[in-house]
């Protein structure tokens, strides 16, 4: 059950974020980026560092994607990738202290990535 837990948390998580990066970018080439007040503040803090985010949040739900349906088929490689992301999105909080970007995102990931490792870490067993 963790393991299913773990594998949906993963897709969810992962397909979430390249969700809500497109609609980021669409609203920023639309010019609608304003309407949302906490939107437009923390685009704002990223200013020039926005694209390496973006590029690293896509490359972060990829992996997510990816270990969450190795996970599904029961895959120990996946649960290794999910521990991994889960160790990313744990540690990226500090690094992201030595730069002046917002805190936000990288508190949502901090959520993710325990609840993520405490599923993957209870369920390991019964992964082949």
């Amino acid at each position: 059950m963790e393991i299913r837990l773990a594998a949906i948390a993963c897709l969810v998580v992962g397909l979430g974020v390249i969700a809500s990066s497109a609609a980021v970018a669409i609203l920023y080439l639309s010019g609608s980026l304003g309407a949302v007040p906490l939107l437009t503040r923390v685009i704002e803090q990223f200013a020039g560092k926005a694209t390496l985010f973006g590029v690293g949040a896509i490359g972060m739900s990829l992996i997510l994607i990816i270990a969450g349906y190795m996970l599904l088929r029961g895959s120990r490689t996946g649960g290794a990738l999910a521990l991994f992301a889960s160790t990313l999105l744990l540690i990226l909080p500090a690094l992201s202290l030595s730069v002046p970007v917002p805190i936000e995102p990288f508190v949502a990931g901090v959520v993710v990535g325990v609840v993520l490792m405490c599923l993957t870490v209870s369920g390991w067993e019964s992964l082949t």
